[in-house]
């Protein structure tokens, strides 16, 4: 009996009854291009990735700046995508993730796994590394303090930076780094101090480290040179990263008020962050960022801590006080170095430099994540942002 013609066509035939290939048909007569590009737009990048092997004209549109950016504007205003949370695996040299979300609903599942990013190891010669900061999908790490790069852990791409060259002194040293957009040349940057106390840090804990001297450099993603500019100002700070908040970065400096010191990244100026009036003394500081606002951990050790939001950055009248956390009565013993990493619905993702839990700051509850290992923790987004510059434009 013969076969019909739908049957005669041979297994994998991916042609139409005109010799067309279905992909084709797809892209130029069922839908429009810009009918394309918006429903791309609203498809998650591990699924964008994915389409860029379905045709020419899918990868063209997907690999185009004008659409990566698009799809990132489009991610990063939305209110129904939660980020990422990376932290280090326990199994290998790496870094694990899971969406923030899961960690809110169900606590007890915790799904994280590790990412495929044996590329980069291999690249980095397997010596460790830790994490500066993250923006627009882009995470920072450093290896071995002196080789930055950047990295997407959504599409695996990477790319290391020139060598920093460690300003020669006599003096006992530690490094800093930051990472951040700049709003005005559109352009990635990473911020390296480089701080000489003048004495031992542990002899003047508190006292501003006077006549200590931090030297400041800024490597772009467009230039991939470092330039130093004016050193920092104010004293010297804590051995964190700094803190990406609205084309600056921010860290919080080993003085006797504990200050905030801004750098913009693109006039390269310094200034002071004026902070809320704490009612009580303070024995401990942390800051942070939630969605897109400089924030304040305020510890008073062993009573309690406040957590303060500045909603609007650089005014002073728009900080907030969001919540306090009562130690002991509210499950937690300490919280001296705990830092706030997202905030949804009354409840709290908190840091707590080793461990990771959930704060409930409607009712007081506290749910525990993780107790162990978690030596680093860092939000980031999914997105197509390249680290290569020239392909971002």
């Amino acid at each position: 009996m013969a076969r019909s013609g739908r049957e005669n066509k041979a297994d994998g035939d991916d042609r139409t009854s005109s010799g067309e290939p279905h992909h084709q048909l797809i892209t130029t007569t069922v839908f429009p291009r810009d009918i394309i590009i918006e429903i791309f737009t609203r498809l998650p990048v591990k699924s964008l990735v994915r389409f860029r092997c379905v045709s020419k004209s899918f990868k063209t549109i997907i690999s185009s700046p004008e659409f990566i950016k698009y799809h990132l504007r489009r991610l990063k205003s939305s209110t129904y995508s939660y980020p990422f949370l990376l932290i280090p695996s326990t199994s290998k040299l790496g870094y694990r993730s899971c969406p923030v979300e899961s960690l809110y609903m169900n606590p007890q599942q915790l799904g994280f796994a590790d990412l495929d990013h044996s590329p980069f190891l291999i690249e980095a010669d397997r010596k460790p590394y830790w994490v500066v900061g993250s923006c627009d999908g882009l995470i920072c790490v450093a290896i071995k303090r002196r080789f930055p790069a950047l990295w997407n852990p959504s599409t695996r791409a990477f790319s290391v930076f020139p060598e920093f060259e460690i300003p020669e002194k006599k003096r006992r040293r530690y490094m800093v780094f930051g990472f951040g957009y700049d709003l005005e040349s559109n352009d990635y940057k990473i911020v390296s101090i480089s701080c000489y106390p003048n004495k031992d840090p542990k002899e003047i804990r508190g006292a501003g480290f006077s006549g200590s001297q931090g030297i400041v450099h800024v490597c772009s993603s467009k230039s991939r040179n470092w330039k130093r500019i004016e050193d920092f100002k104010y004293g010297l700070p804590y051995d964190y990263p700094g803190k990406y908040v609205k084309g600056t970065l921010n860290w919080l400096l080993d003085n006797e008020s504990s200050s905030i010191v801004s750098l913009n990244l693109g006039t390269e100026q310094y200034e002071e962050v004026i902070q809320p009036e704490y009612q009580e003394d303070v024995t401990q500081k942390t800051i942070g960022v939630l969605e897109d606002c400089l924030c304040v951990m305020y510890h008073r050790h062993g009573d309690f801590s406040d957590l303060w939001v500045m909603n609007e950055f650089g005014s002073k009248e728009s900080w907030t006080k969001l919540f306090r956390i009562e130690c002991g009565r509210d499950g937690f013993q300490s919280l001296q170095y705990a830092m706030p990493l997202h905030v949804t619905r009354g409840r709290a993702l908190l840091w707590l430099w080793s461990s990771l839990a959930v704060y409930n700051y409607e009712d007081a509850s506290v749910v525990h994540l993780l107790s162990a290992d978690v030596w680093c923790a860092q939000l980031y987004i999914e997105s197509l942002v390249s680290p290569d510059e020239q392909d971002n434009h």
